[in-house]
């Protein structure tokens, strides 16, 4: 009887043993089976983190492709109003050219702008202080009122009515002193000057509404005096000058 029941017990071991064993193999395939899952969450986090860097990058490529675009354009823009206007002031200067010698006036071409008494260039007639006035002073000489009676014949002419005419006074740097009373500074005999030139033009037939005038003295030289000794006798005699713009309406 004792043998038996040995034997039973012993049978109950093994089979408990049995049902121990075999119910921890499901038990350490779920652990693996979840470390597995961590890792491709891990892995799956990570890749949206890329996913969500790259659609940043790419919306931040793509405000930057339309700036450029943009900017591109902007410039572009320019480049062909600088080139329509290029185009444009050659034309106006041939136009004044011709004007000018169907008036008489001896006028130097735009290649030889800064040569000569009087030159064109850019759209402006660039005439010497020496063709209108008397040193020091903002009277107009009988040659300077011929002068800018021809002048005015020109931007009188049809194609020219459009534009309006800004008359700019220049002077050379040396100190007023003679005419201090009267001047005071070659801000005002510029000024006096150019009112001068603008009162004829408006006599020969300007409208007021068309003109009006500008004073730089001394300090705006020409380009033609690059390089120069500013306070030479050639310097200052280019810089002694009169301007007459002719100025598109917008």
């Amino acid at each position: 009887m004792k043998s038996s029941r040995v034997l039973v017990l012993s049978i109950a071991g093994l089979f408990c043993l049995a049902i121990w064993t075999t119910g921890c193999v499901p038990v350490i395939d779920y652990i693996e089976l979840g470390k597995k899952y961590e890792k491709v969450y891990e892995i799956n986090q990570g890749l949206n983190a890329s996913v969500i860097r790259a659609k940043r990058e790419v919306e931040t490529w793509q405000s930057e492709k339309r700036r450029l675009e943009a900017e591109f354009n902007y410039y572009k823009q320019i480049a062909e109003a600088s080139q329509e206007t290029v185009k444009k002031l050659s034309e106006l200067d041939r136009s004044i050219m011709q004007g000018a010698r169907d008036a008489g006036l001896v006028v130097a071409a735009p290649a030889e702008a800064g040569e000569g008494e009087i030159t064109v260039s850019g759209g402006k007639l660039r005439i010497l202080g020496e063709v209108l006035f008397g040193a020091g002073s903002h009277q107009l000489s009988k040659r300077g009122r011929e002068t800018i009676a021809k002048v005015a014949r020109i931007l009188n002419s049809p194609e020219f009515k459009s534009y309006y005419i800004r008359v700019d006074g220049h002077t050379d740097n040396q100190p007023i002193r003679r005419t201090i009373k009267e001047y005071g500074t070659n801000w005002i005999l510029g000024a006096k000057r150019a009112h001068s030139v603008m009162l004829v033009l408006v006599e020969k037939g300007i409208p007021n509404s068309r003109v009006f005038l500008a004073s730089f003295g001394e300090f705006t030289p020409p380009n033609t005096v690059s390089g120069m000794n500013p306070s030479s006798d050639a310097a200052r005699r280019k810089s002694r000058r009169v301007e007459i713009s002719l100025v598109a309406a917008k």
